[in-house]
């Protein structure tokens, strides 16, 4: 897609949207990322006394896609929609110019990704954006979409709230490090009535996808949405902590454990285990009010990258290890929700001393977390590559017994040939058996069927099938051999019931695109959704069916992004 800037764009285009009837709290940098995912925003401007809110963008097309898109939706993190119209009468580019607007607040970016303040905008826009007495004058097409925008700014409130709380949406759960490693984490949403009514197919034979007649109709171009984020300054001064875990509980989405700056920013360790939670409550049928809560218990001990699980209802956290790190007891917590403290569990087995006795240098033990969830137990591996120090099997924890076992029946008692999270759902076949899907570092994802012993409880894995998406993953999202080292990748699957699986990876797009000339240095990103369907056939091998093929592109929070995760993916 060809981007344009400010500087180049017709001075006589109308191409900034008005905000109206913002809260207090929404400044000019609120109120640029809220549109910052997809719209080539050039700044945002607040006028607080009269609560209205302007947006720039680089060129009129950006701005109608986002009238589109946004008007009538939900705001991130408040209690409010969006109540969005043209800007007709080009006041939030007249500011710059007129005394009148001087205690306005503006944020905005140069082309370093550097922040800029009024004065410096002035002067960057002087030769693009008409003086008060050059406004633009509305055209004739122009008047008419104002007077739909004003329609619908009047009964925005009721157009959306009943289809919301019918609705299911997935939210997505990322992680966007910027520049200076500071954890920002990102929450958005997609309709999953949308998403299954999509039947869109990847053809190999031109390395594309054939758009259904659903999404050729659909009139909303960002069907992606951002609904909130945390970051630095959300809580006060203290900064949010990064590789936080995340899971979904109590109908919101937990965040815990993860790193904190250290106080003492001149010398090693830099950072330090945290023990914080935090708590996202998304919009609901008894509350409107997206929120972030700090909560008020703490982690027993620091975890960082914190695997954080919900097990039958019980929200368990078990420690990572990053290199350098110490292992700090207790490795494993649960959440009491009676007492709302979190208690120590057993230690699993390569946490414990025995097992810590590595040489110096040695990868250590839980620096490679696997897990998949079946039922009320747990299911963890530690996969140290390229060690001599010995291989654990899967452990398993069962909340209902509170003990570890080792599970040496799965595959041939060695770790689990993955990393992050597999998924296990039920086979629904009269069994207690499950199918496990899981995906590897060579573009596929793959499915074994996990025989459970009614008698013993044992669990023993079949041979894995592939279901050869190496063509269609390369494809979509741009890589070669040349750049596969390069891209950063991060996967997670949900269960939507009825045998259907959806997969979500999230990539970032190979630098030095022709399109990719990205505006003030924000990473573009893509995510790929597949839908599918399995069955089992006589001879017990699946068989599967694509149901839709999708890809969102969007950009970053803030520029120049450190390292862009996928934490995780909940249907709510």
């Amino acid at each position: 897609m060809e981007h344009t800037t400010a500087a180049n764009s017709n001075a006589d285009e109308i191409r900034s949207l008005r905000v109206e009837g913002l809260l207090p709290e929404m400044d000019a940098k609120y109120l640029y990322g809220c549109f910052s995912d997809h719209g080539q925003v050039v700044a945002a401007t607040v006028l607080h006394n009269v609560r209205t809110g302007f947006v720039e963008f680089t060129s009129r097309s950006w701005a109608e896609m986002i009238l589109k898109s946004y008007n009538g939706h939900g705001m991130p993190n408040f209690n409010q929609r969006y109540r969005l119209k043209w800007d007709m009468d080009s006041a939030s580019m007249m500011w710059r110019w007129d005394y009148a607007y001087e205690r306005c607040s503006y944020f905005g970016f140069n082309d370093a990704g550097e922040e800029l303040n009024a004065n410096k905008a002035l002067l960057r826009y002087k030769h693009s954006i008409p003086a008060v007495n050059e406004k633009p004058v509305a055209a004739a097409g122009q008047q008419h979409q104002e007077d739909e925008s004003d329609l619908v700014n009047q009964n925005c409130e009721a157009i959306l709230y009943e289809e919301w709380c019918k609705e299911r949406f997935l939210y997505l759960c990322m992680e966007e490090l910027c520049k200076e490693k500071v954890g920002c984490y990102v929450i958005r949403t997609l309709n999953m009535s949308n998403l299954l009514s999509c039947s869109c197919k990847f053809d190999e034979k031109i390395g594309s996808i054939i758009t259904c007649r659903y999404c050729a109709d659909c009139d909303v171009p960002f069907e992606l949405q951002k609904q909130a984020w945390l970051c630095t300054k959300d809580f006060g001064n203290r900064k949010s902590p990064k590789l936080m875990g995340c899971t979904s509980c109590f109908s919101g989405i937990m965040f815990a454990g993860g790193l904190d700056q250290s106080p003492d920013q001149t010398r090693a360790p830099y950072y330090v285990p945290s023990q914080q939670c935090y708590y996202f409550q998304p919009r609901n049928i008894c509350n409107d009010n997206p929120e972030w809560i700090r909560r008020p218990y703490y982690l027993k001990s620091g975890k960082p990258e914190a695997l954080l699980v919900n097990v039958d209802g019980s929200l368990c956290c078990l420690s990572g290890l990053l290199v350098g790190q110490q292992v700090a007891h207790p490795t494993f917590e649960v959440f009491d929700p009676f007492d709302e403290r979190w208690v120590p569990l057993p230690d699993p087995p390569f946490y414990r001393p025995e097992a810590l006795n590595y040489k110096h240098g040695d990868p250590r033990p839980g620096t490679h977390l696997s897990y998949a969830v079946m039922g009320t137990k747990l299911l963890v591996s530690s996969k140290i590559p390229g060690s001599d120090s010995p291989q654990f099997p899967v452990c398993c924890f069962d909340v209902e017994e509170k003990k570890w076992t080792e599970v040496t029946t799965l595959f041939n008692g060695k770790p689990f040939p993955f990393r992050r999270r597999a998924l296990v759902v039920d086979l629904e076949d009269g069994t207690h058996d499950k199918v496990m899907f899981y995906f590897n570092n060579y573009f596929a994802i793959r499915v074994c069927r996990l025989v459970v012993n009614e008698d013993d409880g044992s669990i023993k894995n079949s041979p894995h099938q592939s279901l050869g998406i190496d063509t269609l993953m390369t494809s979509l999202l741009e890589i070669t051999i040349q750049n596969q080292s390069m891209v950063k990748m991060s996967w997670d699957f949900v269960d939507l019931g009825n045998k259907k699986v959806c997969f979500v990876l999230s990539s970032s797009l190979p630098k030095g695109r022709d399109d990719d000339e990205c505006f003030c240095h924000r990473q573009t990103l893509r995510l790929l959704i597949l839908v599918i369907q399995f069955q089992v056939l006589e001879s017990g091998d699946f068989s599967f069916k694509f149901l839709a093929t999708r890809t969102f592109e969007y950009q970053g929070h803030f520029p120049r992004i450190w390292h862009p995760k996928l934490q995780g993916c909940f249907l709510l």
